[in-house]
């Protein structure tokens, strides 16, 4: 992996942002942390991201919303940036809802390390 590839964190809890961002750190990855939907639009309006870790339930905008947005945005570079769900809701609807909505790919949440860095190194 690069150590320029940037990735955004989109995760409401606090503890979460702390393991998942430490991951990143060992990897050698920069990022950003997004605490909601909201704010992660906001940031990709502003910042370069090559990929986004999304949670699905947060306060103000969840993860499903906020990846229709994404989707949906006039950029090219911005619609099509993989998304990878972290979640704890781990049904097939809740699977499917997310896939539906445009995430490339949904991992559970405990997060495994392992997992993790094999799946971000499918799209980064």
């Amino acid at each position: 992996m690069n150590d320029r590839k940037c990735v955004l964190v989109v995760e409401d809890n606090k503890v979460n942002q702390k393991i998942i961002t430490s991951f990143l750190k060992q990897r050698n990855l920069t990022f950003l942390v997004a605490e909601n939907g909201l704010d992660a639009l906001d940031l990709i309006e502003r910042e370069s991201f090559d990929l986004i870790l999304m949670d699905i339930q947060m306060p103000k905008m969840g993860g499903i919303e906020c990846t229709k947005k994404i989707r949906s945005h006039k950029s090219p570079k911005t619609s099509k940036l993989p998304i990878i769900v972290v979640s704890a809701n781990v049904t097939r609807k809740d699977q499917q809802d997310c896939l539906d909505a445009g995430a490339n790919h949904f991992l559970e949440k405990p997060i495994k390390k392992d997992i993790l860095y094999k799946t971000i190194e499918l799209y980064i």
